[in-house]
């Protein structure tokens, strides 16, 4: 969380990402509203790019070799829950 902060404070691209991704609520909630798993799970996989790209210490190795075996198994999207030390990933399908 650190290095992001830092980030944000002192990288243009990085407060730009943070804009996309605060941009995507609207469309998330019209997403849920009209009930398209498919869109909720563009949206969400659209999302955990962008918040990768925030900070080196966003996901692991094994976090993303579970979220890409999700995928191929028909997930549209995931979320990965939790801040460290845990949590787990919410996959709309």
């Amino acid at each position: 969380m650190e290095e992001q902060n830092k980030n944000i404070r002192s990288d243009q691209a990085v407060v730009e990402r943070q804009h996309e991704i605060v941009a995507m609520v609207d469309a998330m909630q019209e997403a849920v509203l009209m009930r398209d798993p498919k869109e909720c799970g563009r949206l969400l996989h659209h999302n955990w790019e962008l918040k990768q790209q925030l900070s080196s210490k966003i996901g692991e190795d094994s976090i993303d070799a579970l979220y890409q075996k999700l995928l191929s198994m028909g997930a549209y999207g995931g979320k990965v829950l939790g801040a460290g030390n845990g949590g787990h990933h919410s996959v709309s399908r």
